[in-house]
């Protein structure tokens, strides 16, 4: 019994320990010293005080508009694109056809999708920086990309793969109501890959983009190459 009510009274103790920390904390009060001077010494302050109000966000009709529905799509499209799983895969495969820029740098790899209103399309895609020296054609490695977006986010109605990746919240109904749309959606893709190669021992950097229109349409590319500067002598 004894037992007991030690417990219970340390319980109530430790309680009000608590809450007086946290009231203490509140006040902005510094009860026990800090282990530095240097932190000790900084004047307080209400930090809430220290914000200087303004209606220029709130009154913005841009930033106040509602998302609309392909806005959240592609919000969609670009969070699946950047899913560590996904990612995962492109690493492995670049892993194979480049060497590394440096022992300590991670290969970035970003994935996007963006509306175009010139031509009313969603380009989708990656942008991979980082690269080493290639080993391979750089040609390959990007259509290895590409076929990964084709398995991803194909450019035709496949099963529903679209469905579960950018209906979320909007599946309200049984999935076939929106099949039609979903076609119309996965036929105006654009697929895009941006190769960024860099080899600080020649200092050269080569940049390659491919890109596909259709469902086994043709690749175009872009590519750019440049010599770097050479780092200036400290």
């Amino acid at each position: 019994m004894m037992h007991l009510l030690r417990e219970g009274f340390l319980y109530v103790a430790l309680c009000m320990l608590a809450s007086a920390a946290t009231t203490a904390a509140t006040a902005g009060t510094v009860d026990v010293p800090f282990v530095f001077s240097d932190d000790q010494s900084v004047p307080q302050a209400d930090l809430s005080q220290g914000i200087k109000p303004s209606n220029a966000l709130r009154n913005d009709s841009y930033l106040n508009a509602p998302v609309t529905r392909l806005e959240y799509f592609l919000i969609r499209i670009e969070t699946r694109l950047n899913q560590e799983s996904a990612v995962a895969v492109i690493r492995d495969e670049l892993e194979k056809r480049f060497d590394r820029i440096h022992p300590r740098v991670e290969r970035k790899v970003q994935g996007y999708a963006r509306y175009s209103e010139d031509n009313g399309r969603i380009v989708l895609g990656y942008e991979i920086d980082d690269l080493g020296r290639p080993r391979a054609p750089m040609r390959d490695a990007c259509h290895d990309v590409l076929k990964h977006l084709e398995l991803t986010l194909p450019q035709e109605h496949v099963g529903y793969i679209l469905h579960n990746t950018v209906l979320g919240v909007l599946a309200q109904k049984d999935y076939i109501t929106y099949s039609s749309m979903l076609a119309t959606v996965a036929s105006h893709f654009v697929h895009r890959t941006k190769l960024v190669s860099t080899s600080y021992e020649q200092r050269t950097q080569h940049i390659f983009t491919c890109q596909r229109t259709a469902k086994d349409g043709s690749i175009t590319y872009d590519r750019t190459s440049l010599r770097l500067e050479p780092s200036p002598r400290k």
